[in-house]
């Protein structure tokens, strides 16, 4: 997937991350160039943040990253993330608290 307004543009050098819920990631495939961000949040709903597990079968295309929790109002929270490493084609999974197991394509390409 890539967002219809989002495409070409780059923050400091990087592509901008994209910002998608499993559910878009169920209708997969998700294209990333090297270095970009795919962050994974949960619906609007149900509070923001995902904190799932996650993974790719081929770690050199593209890596998973778990969400971090601050333990204080000051520190710093990250949601879960998958970073494009290489160019190439590799399977993405993550699976929320539920258990519920997502699948879909990560193809990481150049632009």
């Amino acid at each position: 997937m890539t967002p219809d307004n989002e495409q070409g543009i780059v923050l400091d050098g990087q592509p901008a991350p994209l910002f998608l819920t499993s559910a878009d990631l169920a209708k997969g495939p998700v294209t990333l160039a090297p270095g970009q961000s795919l962050i994974v949040v949960l619906d609007t709903e149900n509070g923001g943040r995902f904190t799932g597990t996650g993974g790719t079968e081929d770690n050199a295309v593209a890596t998973f990253d778990a969400a971090t929790t601050g333990a204080t109002d000051d520190d710093a929270s990250f949601n879960a993330a998958f970073s494009g490493e290489k160019v190439g084609t590799t399977k993405g999974w993550i699976a929320g608290a539920d258990g519920q197991r997502t699948t879909f394509d990560i193809i990481v390409a150049a632009s």
